[in-house]
């Protein structure tokens, strides 16, 4: 039996945006002369998977239309979305026959097409779906991803390919052209192809797949030998005479085997052609042995049997169907006859070998012309043609089956389905009441565009085509050039903006003169121009809305899925019982026992059939009403009136116009009063019947916690994937859209009509006024009584009123444009898409919103489609898995299949967005899809009237506005205000506990269970808010407007969140802690201060010191964060406490400094150089200071200057990075040796900590010496070898050198930049000093030596330096050396200029020389005197002796300060230095001077304490020295007379000597005798 007997009602989905076309030409042979040779009609048909099991072949679908020579075939699915799925076959000049053929073939591998021309037959072949998703269970598809359509891939070359197609030679027909066809794939894969001729012949060609070219045929003709031998012995007009006595009565003329119709199908292994004649015969031709093995009358058997009909105005037709199981066949003729036409539905069978067709039913048609029909097993549809031009699209229900007697059903048994009804003009939706319906306030060019380009109602290609039209100037061409492509929407709007406006000023221009018109005739011009633009629209909407054919749906079985229009694909859904009551002229006629399968209406039938009449009575209202008050209600719902004040003001206004008391515009139609009545005559329980309406208009059923999710079972996961691809394609989601809002106008109406019925009720209860103002018969009054009269006052109308203004919403949801917003394009749009509270409630597992095939789409969508693309879709899959897990009665027939789960989808998709429900899905959408301006228009429609999620709505107000529209003061009180709901709420409530970061099982678990199981509604009364739930609310609002950057509103939340805490909240440190943040960010710095001290948390408390002295630091306010911890202690007052230890508030100043000193070592020195503002060091150095801590500051510079030596220094970036930490860091040096200055002698030392690298074990056992051993706990002693130094003392002269080694560095670097190259590197002190006095820097050099070898007794380290000073000084003599020593690259001395000397001299203290003009040469000798006198140690001569023989190697003089000094302090080793140097002139008469010296001839210049003398010490010479001398003298006397006399003099003076010495030595001994003998 059928399982839909509520009818079908047309669904014509969103067409608006044009459809890309893959066009492929073929040329098959024909001329132009061929296609105007034979007219053929212009067809259409469909095609359908056979395998519904699958989501890719289910609900899939191919039609298409044949218009002369072109074949256009689309592929659509209302499961997945299709690409490359229109494809266009123009076959040159030859027109396509019906009889168009799809077969699935190869075992479900290629669906093979099969067309036939009047001058060819094709063979294409295209893959099947299996093939194209054969991997699908390998990879992750989903619903919203776009897969190739069968026909993605077909191609040019394909459709030419000879081996798929065959050109008729059709001189073998007598050069007749075929006017119809039929074809089939044999099980064999043999494509058959049948041709009928005017002259009553048959061309069958048989196409093979394996041969290529492969083509055999066959001519049919006569149905026997007799019938052709009579026919060629005959006289024509006997033939005629004959052939009509013979019919049964029926004239058919002449021609009558002439095929009308055929269609092919096998019967038991072979293949016949089934032939409907004109004769009215039907044959059946076996395609293998190529005869005819039936041919018999169709009207055979019927009240028509040997009757004389004559042939009607349309030609027969036959169709055939196969039963559910695919072993039968039915035949369905359409004949057609001159006073009446009929449906013959025939089965062939085959008994005791013949075959025979058996009469299954006989169904007379309606008086219109047929179009197209289908029909299946069990029901008949027709679309017919009007006589005034209208579509009428019908069926009948049939059960055919094995063993079943003829069936004859009448006219009266068809049953019309409900046809989408064109729009007609245009009626503002929001206008006053009036007969016209149009707002004098509204701007004719808004509504006319926003009416002409909704979504869904015009094509492009429509409004494209209008507007051409319209632009045509009269006796001319067009206003510009018309466009080859359609325009988008935007440019094609702009285009119709500018074309009416360039019309409306023509006509102003040629009635009032250039642009002068008042503004009600400007209105009234663009109200006729814009009307005549929209009426342009629809005549060409209605143009392409001509119906071609049917489409039979699910394989052919129960019903069709669409209807083929010319421009236009029109889908058929199963109609509810309410709509269906609606549709229907006289409702009451419906027997109750229909709706006994409806949960609601078949319950009581009494009550049902009195609301069969009401509901008509309703329909009546909707008829007489008119459109102005319609539109008058409408637009005071939208104006947020009550609908039951609205609707009392509406009837009491009819009343008081019926009974001629007051004139309103607001009339009825006279009749309207008499037709009302006889509808609720017979309603014996008017209340009742009400109420079973309300409850059956009541969308959730009256369960509205039913569409709460939980979790998906793992299980059903397998379901879950075939159920998501429901209804979830482009096409399936504009359906559903459509079909919904469809669902709420019929609704809407109704409850507005039941509302104006209510009233009009209680306006004649208790007076009995009638419509006609008499009482009795015509009044309302006795069909309700008192008790029901207040029942209707006190609940009737109130549910009445609720369901108005939730159908108003709904059908508002349905209707408004809208476009999808783009992916969020940073990352702060992203986050806040992903904020909590936003999409926590979304099943799990659900896939990715359609954002990118939205967009794909083009242009704007409405607000229900854009739901079911995105999360609407989602829900409704996963409510239709749980409503199939529980195996509920009302979805015993959901399933996948189109006909049984559309209207129960349709259903739940309407519940999700059914605002008098606990599920909050839909607000959620607005929120997630950005649509901000919607989301305030959706609230402001609930605000007045709904309590179900009002708290809810608040918060997505407060975000949308704060987000969108960057309100915060009005999102701020939004959010404050819909805390009330965090309890009741379910959105709220729910969606907290699931987010929340910490787990929420061990508080408030009762309050966990209500939320979770729907304990808590609205109708309830709301227990006080938990404290928790609150505190949790309050952090989520707190992240979006910090999000945000609002940081005075984060503030004022943090305050109050901490207001309702409970003292021992886990949020309450965090709570403070926003708090801080937000004061530091606004530069709050006491408020900062108290917040910090309020946080309950140590270490919470710690951070936010943390941040607070990065900010003050970071800000400037150095003034502040030296004055912090007092202002901290100030604030702990302030507050009343504090945190004390031992009765003392705790030191700030060691958490400040703690927290600075962390600061200062992890910030990167290397930056510090480029990065403005200060340095945390100096700022500390500085805040010691301050408080007189002297020592912590030296710490705190030296640490800075040991880093950078370490960190900076030590990175190989260039000269420059080194030239700015020698320079820090002799700064800091300095600061720390003046901070040290300040401390007492004892004191001024600081600690250095050791590398992990340089601690060692103490390696002298002395160092331990006077101190206590070290022991372990056990009491046994340390080993002094396990000990390790890891601190270093440095006091007040270490740090001293380490500043003195940098100011040389940097001096170096100043007098030659390219020792910054060198010199960042570790060097030795040594090498320092070379490089100070390779520089000329030898005051620097000596004093830095002085102070590094402090504790040296020699001064080795002097000798290099002096050395370099000597070669200086000799290099500016006039008569020096003119290369050598070079210093740093500028040679000292090497120029004789004195500027040089100059120069050299200009490094070095000259201060204590005490000389005036003196030369530069003069100061240059006098600085080295001073050097070796200050720097020799005394009784020593090593610098002596290195600037002596530097000097006699560069061949100068010794100076005489040199000479003096030297022979004071040692004699005998200045005459081996001159001896050595080869000096024997200089040094034979210094040795000479010598030996005068000891004999006592200048004593006192040889620093010789006297002369030689019995009485005084004893006096030694260098003997060897003077015999070395003698020894050179001697062998260099020959050569030269100097060195003779030389030699003479000092062996004279020493034979002096010797006699002398012997002398003296005489007289001591005498001495010493007489000493010794007395």
């Amino acid at each position: 039996m059928d399982d839909m007997p509520m009818g079908f009602k047309e669904v014509i989905p969103d067409q608006t945006y044009p459809s890309k076309w893959k066009e492929f030409i073929i040329n098959a042979g024909g001329t132009q002369s061929t296609l105007q040779d034979i007219k053929v009609p212009e067809r259409a048909g469909g095609f359908s998977y056979k395998d519904s099991s699958k989501h890719y072949t289910r609900n899939r679908f191919i039609y298409w239309r044949i218009t002369g020579d072109v074949l256009e075939l689309v592929e659509q699915s209302l499961e997945i979305n299709l690409t490359g799925n229109h494809v266009r076959y123009k076959f040159q000049d030859t027109a396509v026959l019906e009889g168009l053929g799809i077969h699935e073939a190869g075992g479900g591998t290629s669906v093979v097409l099969l067309v036939a021309t009047v001058s060819s037959v094709h063979r294409l072949t295209f893959p099947h779906p299996d093939l194209i998703h054969k991997k699908d269970h390998l990879s992750s598809h989903h619903p919203e991803m776009s897969v190739p359509s069968i026909f993605a891939e077909a191609s040019q070359s394909a459709a030419r390919d000879p081996a798929t197609f065959h050109v008729i030679n059709n001189a073998s027909t007598n050069s007749m052209l075929p006017h119809t066809s039929a074809s089939w794939l044999s099980a064999n894969d043999d494509a058959l192809f049948a041709l009928a001729y005017a002259s009553g012949s048959v061309l069958l060609l048989s196409m093979g797949s394996s041969h290529i070219g492969l083509v055999t045929s066959a001519e049919l003709k006569q149905t026997s030998v007799i019938n052709r031998l009579w026919s060629g012995f005959m006289p024509e007009a006997l033939r005629s005479r004959a052939g009509a006595s013979g019919n049964f009565g029926v004239n058919f003329g002449s021609g009558g085997e002439v095929a009308m119709g055929m269609v092919m199908h096998p019967i038991a292994n072979e293949t016949f052609l089934f032939c409907l004649c004109r004769d009215g015969r039907l044959r059946m031709w076996s395609t293998a042995h190529k005869e005819c093995k039936l041919a018999t009358y169709v009207l055979e058997g019927t009240a028509e049997s040997g009757r004389r009909l004559l042939q009607g105005t349309q030609n027969h037709m036959l169709r055939k169907a196969v039963s559910s199981d695919g072993n039968t066949v039915f035949l369905g003729a359409y004949m057609c006859f001159s006073n009446e036409c009929a449906f013959c539905v025939l089965k062939p069978v085959l008994e005791s070998g013949i075959y025979q067709l058996i009469r299954l039913a006989t169904i007379y048609a309606p008086e219109h012309d047929l179009v197209d029909f289908q029909f299946s097993q069990f029901r008949l549809w027709a679309v017919w043609t009007v006589s005034d031009g209208s579509m009428l699209v019908s069926s009948i229900l049939m059960e055919l089956g094995e063993g079943r007697a003829s069936a004859q059903r009448s006219q009266d048994d068809w049953e019309p389905a409900i046809l989408e009804t064109p729009p007609q003009g245009l009626l503002f939706p929001w206008s006053p009441a009036n007969e016209e319906g149009v707002d004098p306030t509204t701007d004719p060019r808004h509504a006319y565009l926003a009416h002409i380009f909704h979504p869904g109602r015009f094509p492009l290609a429509v409004i494209a085509k209008a507007l051409a039209v319209y632009r045509r100037v009269p006796g001319g061409g067009l206003v510009g050039q018309p466009q080859e492509s359609i325009p988008p929407a935007a440019v094609l709007r702009d285009r119709v903006s500018m074309a009416v406006d360039s019309d409306i000023r023509m006509e102003l221009s040629g009635e009032c003169g250039e642009y002068v018109a008042g503004d009600e005739e400007y209105r009234e011009v663009s109200m006729r121009c814009w009307a005549r633009l929209l009426l342009c629209c629809e005549q060409y909407q209605e143009a392409g809305a001509r119906p071609m054919g049917l489409v039979p749906g699910d394989g052919g079985l129960r019903s069709p899925l669409a209807l083929i229009r010319r421009s236009q694909l029109s889908l058929f859904r199963p109609a509810d019982a309410l709509e269906y009551l609606a549709s229907l002229d006289e409702p009451a006629s419906v027997p109750p026992a229909y709706f006994a399968s409806t949960p609601i209406l078949g319950k009581d039938p009494q009550v049902c059939s009195d609301m069969c009449r009401v509901v008509g009575a309703l329909a009546v209202l909707e008829k007489r009403l008119p459109n102005g008050l319609k539109a008058a209600f409408e637009c005071d719902l939208h104006r947020l009136r009550s609908p039951d004040s609205a609707m009392a003001h509406i009837a009491h206004a009819l009343l008081c116009d019926s009974s001629g008391e007051n004139v309103s515009d607001l009339v009825l139609d006279p009749c309207a009063p008499d037709s009302f009545w006889k509808c609720l005559e017979d309603v014996k329980n008017m209340y009742a019947a009400m109420l079973m309406l309300l409850k059956a208009l009541t969308l959730d059923h009256d369960q509205p916690n039913d569409l709460i999710l939980e979790d998906p079972d793992p299980s059903s996961s397998r379901v879950m994937m075939s159920v998501n691809y429901l209804f979830s394609s482009q096409l399936g989601i504009s359906m559903i859209a459509e079909s919904l809002h469809q669902i709420a106008v019929v609704r809407f109406s109704m409850c507005r009509n039941l509302l104006l019925l209510q009233h009009l009720i209680l306006e004649c209860s208790g007076d009995g006024v009638g419509f006609g103002g008499s009482s009795g018969a015509g009044s309302l009054g006795p069909l309700i009584d008192e008790e029901h009269v207040n029942g209707v006052r006190s609940d009737l109308i109130p549910r009445t009123t609720l369901l108005t203004q939730a159908y108003l919403l709904l059908k508002w949801v349905t209707e408004t444009p809208c476009a999808p917003n783009p992916p969020p394009s940073n990352s702060l749009e992203n986050s806040l898409e992903q904020m909590t509270l936003l999409r926590e409630s979304r099943p799990s597992g659900s896939r990715v919103p359609m954002v990118h095939a939205a967009q794909g789409r083009g242009g704007a969508w409405t607000l229900a489609e854009l739901f079911l693309a995105c999360e609407g879709g989602q829900h409704a899959h996963a409510l239709s898995l749980r409503l199939l897990d529980r195996g509920q009665p009302s979805t015993s027939l959901f399933s996948c299949q189109w006909h049984t789960a559309m209207l129960p989808y349709i259903t739940l998709v309407g519940q999700l967005i059914w605002p008098i429900s606990r599920n909050f899905i839909f607000p959620e959408f607005l929120l997630s899809s950005r649509q901000y301006v919607l989301i305030q228009e959706y609230v402001r429609l609930l605000q007045s009237w709904c309590e179900w999620n009002s708290c809810s709505r608040k918060f997505m107000l407060g975000v949308a506005l704060l987000i969108g529209g960057g309100e915060c003061d009005k999102a701020y009180d939004l959010v404050v205000q819909a805390a009330e709901g965090v309890g009741t709420d379910h959105f709220m409530a729910s969606a907290l506990l699931q987010h929340s970061s910490k787990p929420q099982k061990g508080l408030y678990p009762n309050l966990r269970t209500e939320v979770e199981c729907g304990g808590l509604s609205a109708e309830e009364e709301d227990p006080p808010p938990s404290a928790r739930l609150l505190v949790l609310y309050y952090l989520q609002v707190i992240k979006l407007f910090d999000q945000l950057g609002y940081h005075d509103r984060v503030i004022a939340l943090a305050k109050t969140a901490i207001t309702v805490a409970d003292p021992h909240d886990p949020d309450l440190p965090t709570l403070h802690s926003i708090m801080f943040r937000e004061h530091l960010r606004l530069g709050h710095w006491s408020e900062a201060q108290e917040a910090l001290v309020s946080n309950p948390e140590g270490d919470r408390r710690r951070d936010c010191l943390r941040q607070l002295v990065t900010a003050l630091w970071e800000r400037g306010e150095l003034r502040t964060l030296v004055n912090l911890p007092s202002g901290v202690s100030a604030a702990k007052g302030r507050l009343g406490g504090g945190w004390r230890r031992g009765g003392t508030i705790r030191g700030e100043e060691e958490e400040v400094e703690t927290v600075l000193e962390a600061r200062a070592r992890a910030i990167d020195l290397s930056g510090s150089r480029t990065s403005a503002g200060h340095s945390y060091y100096d700022f500390l150095y500085a805040f010691h200071i301050t408080k007189g801590n002297m020592r912590k500051a030296a710490c705190v510079m030296y640490e800075q200057a040991m880093r950078l030596e370490q960190e900076v220094m030590g990175c190989r970036d260039g000269g420059r990075s080194w030239s700015w930490a020698l320079d820090k860091r002799a700064r800091c040096l300095l600061a720390c040796l003046n901070a040290l200055c300040l401390v007492q002698k004892r004191y001024a030392w600081i600690v250095k900590p050791l590398p992990r690298g340089e601690a060692s074990p103490f390696q002298d056992g002395s160092s331990f010496e006077g101190r206590t051993p070290k022991r372990h706990r056990d009491g046994e002693e340390v080993l002094q070898s396990r000990m390790k130094r890891q601190v270093e003392v440095l006091e007040y002269k270490d740090i001293k050198k380490e500043y003195e080694v940098v100011i040389a560095r940097l001096k170096l670097i100043k007098y030659n930049p390219d020792h910054a190259t060198v010199t960042g590197l570790a060097r030795s002190e040594e090498e320092l000093l070379g490089e100070l006095a390779k520089a000329g820097m030898y005051d620097n050099a000596l004093r830095l030596g002085a102070l590094l070898f402090e504790g040296r007794t020699d001064c080795e380290w002097a000798v290099g330096i002096l050395e370099t000073a000597a070669s200086a000084c000799v290099r500016l003599l006039p008569n020096g050396p003119s290369s050598g020593f070079a210093c740093a690259g500028t040679e000292i001395g090497g120029s004789r200029d004195s500027m040089s000397a100059w120069d050299m001299l200009a490094d070095n203290d000259l201060s204590m020389l005490g000389v005036g003009d003196a030369p530069a040469v003069s100061l240059s000798w006098k600085l080295l005197e001073h050097f070796v006198n200050k720097y020799e140690t005394p009784g020593q001569t090593i610098l002596h002796k290195a600037v002596a023989t530097k000097i006699l190697s560069m061949g100068a003089f010794l100076p005489h300060w040199l000479l003096a000094s030297y022979k004071r302090r040692d004699p005998s080793e200045l005459l081996r230095i001159f001896l050595e140097a080869g000096r024997l002139s200089e040094g034979g008469s210094l040795a000479i001077e010598c030996v005068w010296a000891a004999l006592g001839k200048g004593t006192e210049c040889w620093g010789l304490e006297s002369a030689i003398h019995a009485n005084k010490p004893q006096l030694c010479l260098p003997h060897g020295t003077f015999h070395l001398y003698l020894l050179e003298l001697g062998d260099a006397t020959p050569t030269d007379p100097e060195y003779e006399q030389l030699h003479k003099d000092l062996k004279d003076v020493l034979t002096l000597y010797l006699r002398t010495v012997t002398q003296v030595s005489v007289e001591m001994a005498n001495q010493k005798a007489k000493l010794a003998s007395g």
